[in-house]
């Protein structure tokens, strides 16, 4: 089932690297869809954290915002960011600002991510160009070839990199993240949903600082739709 009178989702991840006070660079990464308004800043001099901060103006729980301080405690080599996020505990973390803190410490000076989905299709694009447009049955690629067959969970999604010559997998995991939460957006029945507790889905258990035992229970539900 799905929810058929939802307009398309769209996700779009903008990247930048300026400069900071003193010699700094700040590094920025943000994502905005209908769930989800993070931002992320990285302030390095030479390649070191000196300082980091996220903000969540919108959330889709109202547990949230007690993630934000996992990026907050970020300090030393900017290459090992995106590792340190994962080492840490997963009730402490977000999987969003993960995906943003190793987006910013890729330092891209600017970039930015479109990526528009619909029960039957994904359409992403870098920079204004597009680099994929897929059709998909069941949540799962149908077209094109090297991409058919690919499902969510699948270890494949470097293809997409692969297809634009990219060596890295930043694509891929951009994508892939966003028709995960394409899914859910598109599944679940949100205007019944009171808290987290009620997201029958096995994976998302014990997923991040929401999704924790703790939490769980307690998570209010924030989304609101947009409808046509």
């Amino acid at each position: 089932m799905t929810n058929e009178d939802l307009r398309p989702f769209r996700r779009t991840v903008t990247l930048s690297t300026t400069p900071g006070a003193a010699g700094s660079r700040i590094h920025r990464a943000t994502v905005d869809d209908p769930m989800h308004g993070f931002t992320v800043e990285l302030h390095c001099v030479d390649d070191r954290i000196v300082d980091a901060s996220a903000v969540a103006p919108r959330h889709p729980w109202t547990t949230c915002p007690g993630s934000l301080a996992s990026v907050a405690a970020l300090r030393g080599p900017l290459a090992g960011a995106a590792a340190a996020m994962v080492r840490a505990p997963r009730d402490t973390t977000c999987v969003h600002l993960n995906d943003l803190v190793r987006l910013a410490a890729a330092g891209h000076r600017a970039r930015s991510y479109e990526v528009v989905v619909t029960p039957r299709s994904l359409v992403a694009r870098r920079d204004g160009v597009e680099v994929a447009d897929c059709e998909l049955a069941d949540w799962t690629v149908t077209a094109p070839p090297p991409l058919a067959g690919l499902r969510l969970g699948d270890a494949g999604w470097r293809a997409l990199d692969e297809a634009v010559g990219d060596t890295g997998d930043e694509l891929g995991r951009v994508v892939r993240r966003a028709l995960s939460v394409a899914m859910g957006y598109h599944l679940l029945p949100w205007a019944d949903i009171e808290v987290a507790a009620d997201v029958a889905y096995e994976a998302m258990t014990n997923s991040c600082h929401t999704f924790s035992d703790a939490r769980v229970a307690e998570a209010g539900c924030l989304v609101r739709l947009p409808r046509p």
